[in-house]
């Protein structure tokens, strides 16, 4: 990521209509300005844009004082493709909004955008692209003021996350988390798979059981079989004459509903023969009125001709009428131009009557104008005067502004750098407060974590007497499941053998199987075998379902027993919890001991610093220079009352040439007015003359003669029509009155058509009738034949009904041979699918062991102790080499660093995970904590560049900028030479590199600056 261009609009100090601030061109540049001028600012706003982080609590607080709402705009370049993101902010009554979108540059120019439908989304889109967040920006390519030690002040692990995000490791914490997420899911799947193999073995045990019950069961469905067939020949011969007396009674039901058809019909019959010589009779009474009717059509016809005529003349009225009221409204529209255009004509003509009026005021006025001129252009060269004093009082007040500023803010830095330093003292004596109590828990948590390891062991023997308990309930369940099995086949024997009995109740002569002749020995023989066979099913009974009470008590036993260890085991989890947060405290409280000595050596060396007063030198000396240039300038006040006074003067000047200027607009305001005047006197007779001409016309009506012709033409024709309105309305009247003979003509005409079809239908209904009457007897005497026939019907019935009850008797018993059959066949299909699922359930758990075991490999390889732990272990070395190389040039081969990875526990029995920063000087290794003040800054220094570098190399990431916004007052001069020579031997590395700084010498070393500068309306920026 390399900006090429920075927008801002009220953000922080910068106000509106500020420039934007192009990057492009600039590789290494120096960033300048007083304190407080905004240089940081700048990058807040870049960080802002970018992820929505600056050095501010809230968002609302980078808005600009005084405004409601900001902007940033950012253009950069990442894989030769240009963004751009922008970011907007503004208050609310309570909360405020935030608006974000990012685009794309196309190759045409054009932007495409790219922005989510949230900000949120939108944020996450940014994410992407860049591929990196801003902890590790800050922690690497940013060196945020006040921040150096970002990264070497975290605690080991931290750092380690740190290094670890800029190498990219977060795919391989997603690997691991998926291969453990997935090893989860196979184990779960296992201990299902494995479950259900018991299952499944203890069905497969059944399969000889079953086959030879099947055997059995075919072997009785056989019998069964047999005897229905013979019983079903005696049945076939009673359903056909069943079926020949069941078609003689249809014949007889047909027969019926045929005689009341035909009864049904006579009567409507009769019903439509009456109708019919009702519509003849009343045919011939109007056939006997035909005379008057036709001659009452023709009186209609007579009448309708008369109204016709008269609707004709109507019309033609009507159109004159029309006609002549156009004609009239072209006379009226003529006169009514001709009066408008006067009354134009004479107002205009009164208008010019008193612009000629106004030509004495006009030309009195004109002169008393140019004498008051002459006497103001006297005063335009006072005016250059005081000009000249205004701008020497205003820059001497500039300069003493300037040399103010300048001194409070070396004051302001006097007093931070004080301030500082006991605000650092009071914070390591606040510090060594909460060591000493961290330090004091230490025998406590000591005995804490004791006692909860002892809970934990206890817990986990219960967890293992669960596990245990757990099987013997699923044992328990399958025995149950095994003797209801028993007891269903025992209860099925039983109902075959109560069968066989009641067979023989019924037909004591023939064996219930086979059908033979038994006698009476036979019979008592087979009915003492049943019986004895019953006997042992009941004992067998008995015992089954004492055996199963006891299960379901021994089953009752386990559930309460796990219940109550369940209840116990969940306790394990807020063990392993307490657990956890006592180790935590316990390793807090181990390390405070180490960082209480290092407080205590800190606090002593900020004491000494601020009892000896040895902070800001050269800003206090500079300090005292500035005041002696402020003596010589003189007061202030003095400087102001002059200003004052000046500014007065130019003041009552400009009021008077002001004046001037409307005496100016009112000269050319007369002369407009002279010339309105002349032009009005030449155009007065010409107007005259049009109004006494319109005037005439009017008063004798001479104008359209050719539409007063046709007016009075139109007039004379209407005479002559002679249309009369009243007697057109007594012939509508007598047309409405004749128009009853038209129905009437009507009725005559439907008589003369229909009464010749009426009498022949009466002669057809009169012959039908007849022949309905010799059906309906002949019918009558089929229907007693039939009665006869079917007496028979009663007996044959009451026998097919006994051979069906027997049957019934056959069929539930052939019934519930096969359903004994089909469920033998079922279970026993069951147990040969048991079989082979068996089989593939056992091929499956050992491909989920396989699988188990690989991810379980594959999450320790991902893991913190695996890729993970050499990548880093890898980086370690480029990063010690960048770093000491950096930090050579630095402190001329003095200091050296190297990063630990792992060191031995205080007991020395083990080696923990770490990242422990070391450094070798003059006077031996030491860890990092132990420097303060410049030396710990070139450290901090070395390490962030070489962070920086490792970034920019970093495969994903792509960031090119390095960004130092850190102070260098703690270095001395040749320590300021060659942290800039550091920063120009590694400019390959970056295509664009920023160092915000306010010490001259320093700033003088760097070709391109962009220097800020504070204003009145906000600050601004140039490039030098």
């Amino acid at each position: 990521m390399v900006p090429e261009k920075l927008q801002v609009r009220n953000f922080m100090c910068y106000g509106e209509d500020v420039p934007p601030l192009q990057f492009a061109g600039l590789h290494v540049a120096c960033l300048t300005g007083h304190n407080g001028a905004g240089k940081s600012a700048l990058l807040d706003a870049l960080t802002w844009a970018l992820w929505g982080r600056a050095r501010a609590k809230s968002d609302d607080d980078l808005i600009t004082v005084g405004r409601e709402e900001m902007e940033v705009a950012l253009d950069f370049l990442l894989d030769d493709q240009l963004y751009r993101v922008i970011r907007r902010r503004k208050r609310g009554k309570r909360a405020g909004t935030t608006t974000l979108h990012v685009q794309v540059q196309e190759r045409d120019g054009a932007w495409r955008n790219l922005s989510g439908d949230t900000v949120a989304e939108t944020q996450t889109v940014i994410s992407r692209i860049l591929r990196i967040e801003y902890e590790t920006f800050v922690n690497s390519a940013f060196l945020v003021q006040g921040r150096a030690d970002e990264f070497t002040g975290r605690k080991p692990a931290e750092r380690k996350q740190v290094l670890a995000d800029i190498l990219g490791l977060a795919e391989y914490e997603e690997l691991e988390r998926r291969s453990k997420d997935e090893a989860n899911r196979l184990s779960k799947d296992l201990d299902i798979v494995e479950s259900h193999l018991v299952r499944l073995q203890s069905e497969v045990e059944q399969r000889p059981r079953l086959e030879q019950a099947l055997a059995e069961a075919q072997e009785r469905v056989a019998m069964t079989e047999e005897e229905l067939k013979d019983h079903e020949a005696t049945l076939d011969e009673l359903r056909q004459r069943v079926a020949r007396l069941q078609e003689r009674s249809e014949r007889r039901e047909h027969v019926r509903r045929s005689i009341e058809q035909h009864e049904q019909a006579r009567g409507a019959l009769h019903e439509r023969m009456l109708a019919t010589e009702a519509s003849v009779q009343r045919f011939e009474a109007v056939i006997a009125e035909r005379a008057a009717i036709e001659a009452g059509c023709e009186e209609l016809q007579a009448a309708h001709a008369e109204l016709e005529l008269a609707n004709l003349r109507r019309e033609k009225a009507y159109k004159l009428k029309e006609e002549l009221m156009q004609w009239q409204r072209l006379l009226d529209d003529m006169r009514h131009t001709l009066d408008s255009e006067r009354r134009i004509v004479g107002d205009q003509l009164a208008r010019v009557d008193e612009q000629i009026a106004q030509r004495a005021r006009v030309h009195e006025e004109w002169t008393g104008l140019q004498q008051q001129l002459a006497e103001v252009r006297a005063l335009q060269s006072e005016m250059g005067q005081l000009r000249d004093t205004e701008s020497r009082l205003v820059e001497q007040q500039t300069r003493l502004l300037q040399l103010q500023v300048e001194a409070k803010e070396l004051q302001g830095v006097v007093n931070v750098r004080r301030d500082a330093l006991v605000a650092a003292q009071q914070e390591q004596q606040r510090r060594i407060v909460e060591l000493d109590v961290q330090v004091a828990t230490l025998p406590d948590l000591e005995r804490q974590l004791r006692d909860v390891r002892s809970e934990l062991l206890h817990l986990q023997s219960l967890a293992d007497e669960l596990a245990t308990r757990r099987d013997e309930l699923s044992a328990a369940t399958q025995l149950q499941g095994e003797l209801q099995a028993k007891y269903n086949v025992v209860e099925a024997q039983g109902k075959e053998i109560r069968g066989k009995l009641q067979l023989i109740e019924h037909d004591a002569a023939a064996c219930p199987v086979c059908g033979s002749e038994l006698g009476q020995d036979g019979l008592a023989h087979l009915t003492e075998q049943y019986e004895a066979e019953r006997i042992a099913l009941r004992q067998r009974i008995v015992e089954l379902r004492q055996a199963q009470r006891a299960n379901e008590a021994a089953i009752a036993a386990q559930r309460t027993a796990i219940e109550e260890l369940e209840l116990q085991v969940s306790k394990q989890v807020q063990a392993e919890a307490r657990r956890a947060t006592l180790a935590l405290h316990h390793s807090q409280a181990r390390e405070a001991q180490l960082k209480l000595d290092d407080a205590n050596q800190t606090l002593h060396t900020l004491t000494e610093q601020l009892a000896a007063r040895t902070y800001a030198q050269g800003e206090q000396a500079r300090l005292r220079m500035l005041e002696e240039q402020l003596a010589e300038l003189g007061q202030e006040r003095v400087i102001r009352q002059e200003l004052a006074a000046t500014r007065a003067g130019i003041v009552r000047i400009e009021r008077e040439l002001q004046q001037a200027e409307h005496l100016q607009h009112r000269l050319a305001r007369l002369d407009a007015e002279r010339a309105t005047i002349d032009a009005a006197e030449a155009q007065r007779p010409a107007l005259f003359a049009r109004y006494e001409e319109l005037s005439a016309v009017l008063q004798a009506e001479a104008y359209g003669d050719r539409e007063r012709k046709q007016r009075d033409a139109i007039l004379a024709e209407g005479k002559a029509l002679g249309y009369d309105k009243d007697a057109h309305a007594a012939l509508r009247t007598r047309v409405d009155e004749l128009k009853r003979w038209e129905q009437q003509a009507r009725d005559l005409e439907r008589a003369l058509t229909y009464i010749v079809h009426e009498r022949e239908q009466l002669s057809r209904d009169q012959a039908e009738r007849l022949r309905i009457e010799q059906e309906l007897a002949a019918q009558q005497r089929e229907l007693a034949e039939l009665e006869l026939q079917l007496r028979a019907k009663v007996e044959v019935d009451a026998a097919l009904r006994s051979g069906l009850v027997r049957q019934d008797q056959l069929l539930r018993q052939r019934d519930n041979s096969q359903n004994a059959l089909g469920s033998t066949k079922a279970e026993l299909e069951r147990c040969l699918r048991y079989g082979h699922e068996l089989e593939t359930q056992q091929a499956r758990a050992a491909q989920l062991r396989a699988d188990l075991k690989l991810y379980e490999e594959l999450t320790v390889a991902f893991g913190k102790k695996g890729i993970q732990a050499m990548l880093i272990e890898t980086a370690i070395p480029e990063l010690e080499q960048e770093a000491n190389e950096l930090l050579g040039r630095m402190t001329a081969n003095q200091f050296h660093l190297s990063f630990e990875t792992q060191r031995d526990t205080r007991r020395g029995d083990s080696t923990i995970e770490t990242l422990d920063i070391r450094i070798a000087d003059g006077a031996g290794t030491r860890d990092y904590q132990m420097y303060s003040g410049g030396e710990a800054f070139r450290i901090n220094f070395a390490i962030r560049i070489a962070l920086s570098k490792l970034l920019a190399r970093r495969a994903g990431a792509s960031l090119k900028t390095l960004i130092i916004d850190e102070g260098f007052g703690s270095q001395d001069g040749a320590g300021r030479d060659r942290m800039v020579e550091a920063i120009n031997s590694i400019e390959s590395d970056f295509e664009r590199i920023l160092v915000i700084t306010h010490i001259q010498e320093l700033k003088d070393m760097f070709q391109s600056q962009i220097e800020i500068k504070k204003t009145v309306d906000g600050s601004i920026w140039s490039l030098a």
